[in-house]
């Protein structure tokens, strides 16, 4: 089997009821294994077995049921501009009969009685009703052609009702009803061109990304700059970015140094110092001095590319409650016609209230059920919550990551490389009689520089800005520490066990060092005690902030790792967290994740290494640092990008504010129908108020949505760097 994934265009869906039609037919095709179809974005995604079926069968399958499909996207805007002359024009021929009708109701005489002439109505009506209501009679035709409902058939079926009673009227002198119909169709069609307009606002974070590429790049050959478009760069080329440029891809600095702003991918807008060797993002904005970059990855291989990838996909992955709600629809506009027929039976046969009445109410029962703006809920809202997300570094790989994540009561977090920064830092000195700590420092650091020991590294790190002399016959002790002459002198740095010498004045300091989960680096110099190094891990800037406000949204935070429970402990209480799993080998890990599990909790697991995969797979959840390995990336439903606390925070909180705003979504696209069915029903709502109403619903979800698009961090979450 060849597994391979397409993205399409769909056109002519307008409610749920239709993604969930293509979703159902296409996923009995042999050889179709996943299907997810957005209605927001008019797009699909589709997994097949390329040895079994093409592109194009796919498309052929999508056609067949009465929709357009095309792998490349269509023209958005000619769309639109079509619905907006439809629209004017069926404002224009309506507007006559409603005014007129109006005018003569309370005998204002203002209008011409001639739009109270029925031949003038039914031409003015007829226009509307098949120019106008065209889209809809050729949705309920597609529809019914394969035995399904849509809102579409129920506007065909309300609107065709009023204007053949209307028609059969004219010649028996009965009530006319031609502006209730084309008020109707207008009604519905200035619902659907608002919320096209609506729904392209909420895909404007998508179109950011995608604007943020460079279109050319300034190439270094020969010494000599030739500009050229971007998607002609080759790896390993050297571009020169120049001041207030952006840069055009992924590389890294091989001269100069600059501030570079990368708001784009980390939301923070402060720029940030990147010097010879630093890795740089195409995209982000060079600020400072012209640098030479050299690039390391090209088109589809940048991150930006890979992030707007992503935030696709995540668009296009339904959430379960997004499911749910189109397993509603599906149901819902059969059982709004059975309805809409037993409420006609009811006033005709039963209290005899006659023909006109009887239909009106069927009209008007058949419109106001219309479940359009149920399946816009969820969709927007993913789609606004995932982009703005997005902007602040934190992707999302579906719909069904971001409800589950705010679901979850249980926060794992692994220590080395999530709650510290996964790199020992000398945290304290103390020093014995005699010694100064600079001096300590510098003579270890000294000492050091010819080590390769991990802890070296640290007191090299902190001994930066001192002039370190030059150390020389090294000898180096396996498991122990290092020993060299500098500047004359001799000098251990290493172990206890390295250090012959009496360190009695400094053993309470050890004692307490030793006792938070330091590390000791013991410093002789010509055999005397010099001093002590604490060494250890540093927690991330934020976590101890983090970890209380993971408490505030009602989750108990958790510290997983292989370290020692002492070392694990020291770090867990100045992050503040209280629950520790200490010594756990990589292969436990999944255990404790199965076992959380199991006592009825959901789990959010955030990780970084490769043996973190397996728990991170295993959660409710999975959060990688993007700093991480691509391991833990692929195995996880939320990237990081930069791995800090700060976007764990903005994960946590977006994911329960998108879930709030789909419940008051669903609310609103539910409200008019429970309020407005029994009344519908009870004669005490006319067709076009009904119609209103529909179209309000749908407009007011999707506006609801669009509050996603100013959520920021709370101010809580603002104190986190």
């Amino acid at each position: 089997m060849k597994e391979e994934s397409v993205k399409l265009s769909i056109t002519g869906m307008t409610c749920s009821a239709c993604s969930s039609r293509i979703e159902r037919k296409l996923t009995k095709q042999k050889g179709i294994s996943e299907v997810a179809v957005n209605l927001s974005t008019a797009k699909g995604r589709v997994v097949y077995d390329r040895e079994i079926l093409r592109e194009e069968d796919i498309i052929r399958f999508i056609e067949d049921i009465g929709f357009g499909a095309a792998k490349e996207a269509g023209d958005p805007a000619e769309a639109e501009r079509h619905t907006k002359i439809i629209l004017i024009l069926s404002v224009i021929f309506t507007l006559p009969m409603s005014l007129s009708m109006f005018d003569h109701v309370f005998g204002l005489n203002v209008f011409p009685l001639i739009f109270m002439n029925k031949w003038v109505q039914f031409v003015l009506a007829s226009f509307v009703q098949f120019a106008g209501g065209w889209r809809f009679y050729k949705g309920a035709y597609a529809n019914l052609k394969h035995g399904s409902t849509n809102m579409d058939v129920l506007v065909a079926m309300g609107t065709t009702t009023a204007y053949l009673y209307s028609v059969v009227s004219m010649f028996f002198d009965g009530h006319l009803y031609f502006e209730a119909s084309a008020m109707l169709i207008t009604l519905v069609l200035l619902g659907k061109y608002l919320e096209g307009i609506a729904k392209a606002r909420t895909a404007d974070a998508l179109r950011s990304l995608m604007e943020l590429g460079a279109k050319t790049a300034v190439v270094l050959h020969d010494g000599k700059e030739a500009e050229v478009g971007v998607e002609s760069v080759m790896v390993g080329e050297t571009l020169v970015v120049k001041p207030g440029t952006k840069i055009p891809l992924d590389g890294e600095i091989v001269s100069g140094s600059s501030y570079i702003d990368e708001s784009m991918v980390t939301g923070e807008s402060l720029p940030v110092l990147k010097e010879t060797g630093a890795e740089v993002t195409g995209g982000t904005v060079n600020g400072g001095g012209t640098i030479l970059v050299r690039v390391t990855r090209i088109g589809a291989d940048t991150l930006l590319s890979r992030i707007i990838r992503m935030v696709e996909d995540a668009q296009a992955v339904k959430a379960p409650i997004q499911r749910m709600a189109d397993v509603i629809s599906s149901y819902f506009v059969p059982l709004v016609i059975i309805f809409a027929l037993m409420a006609f039976t009811f006033w005709f046969f039963i209290l005899g209230a006659g023909f006109t009445k009887a239909i009106i109410i069927f009209t008007s029962v058949i419109v106001i059920s219309c479940p359009c703006a149920l399946g816009l809920a969820t969709p927007t809202s993913v789609m606004t919550a995932t982009g703005r997300a997005a902007s602040f570094g934190v992707l999302f790989k579906g719909g069904e990551h971001l409800e589950k994540l705010s679901r979850t009561d249980t926060l794992v977090l692994d220590k080395t490389g999530t709650v510290t920064e996964g790199r020992p830092a000398v945290r304290e000195i103390e020093t014995a009689p005699g010694f100064t700590k600079d001096e300590v420092l510098k003579f270890a650091a000294a000492a050091e520089m010819l080590s390769e020991h991990p802890l070296a590294k640290a007191v090299i790190e902190a001994a930066a800005g001192l002039e370190l002399p030059a150390a020389e016959n090294a000898v180096t002790d396996a498991g122990k520490g290092i020993k060299a002459d500098v500047c004359g002198r001799t000098v251990t740095a290493g172990s206890r066990r390295l250090a012959e010498a009496d360190f009695s004045s400094l053993e309470k300091q050890a004692e307490e060092f030793e006792s938070l989960g330091r590390t000791l680096v013991y410093v002789t110099i010509d055999g005397q005690a010099a001093g002590l190094l604490a060494v250890s891990d540093k927690i991330k800037d934020g976590a101890a902030v983090l970890v209380e406000y993971a408490g505030k949204l009602g989750m108990e935070v958790f510290m997983l790792t292989g370290d020692t429970k002492k070392a694990a402990e020291a770090v867990a209480h100045e992050a503040g967290i209280r629950h520790v799993i200490a010594g756990v080998l990589p292969d436990g890990k999944k255990d404790v994740i199965e076992k959380l599990k199991a006592d009825g909790r959901t789990v959010a697991m955030v990780g970084d290494g490769i043996n973190d995969a397996p728990s991170l797979a295993l959660a409710d959840v999975g959060v990688a640092m993007g700093t991480g390995t691509d391991v833990a990336i692929e195995t996880s439903g939320v990237t990081l990008l930069k791995g800090t606390m700060k976007e764990l925070g903005i994960a946590l909180k977006i994911s329960r504010s998108a879930m709030t705003n789909i419940k008051l979504s669903l609310f609103w696209a539910l409200i008019y129908n429970i309020m407005g069915i029994p009344l519908a029903a009870m004669g005490y709502l006319s067709p076009v108020i009904a119609g209103a109403a529909m179209s309000f619903s749908s407009v007011s979800v999707v506006l609801n949505a669009l509050r996603l698009k100013r959520w920021s961090p709370d101010k809580y979450l603002r104190r986190v760097h």
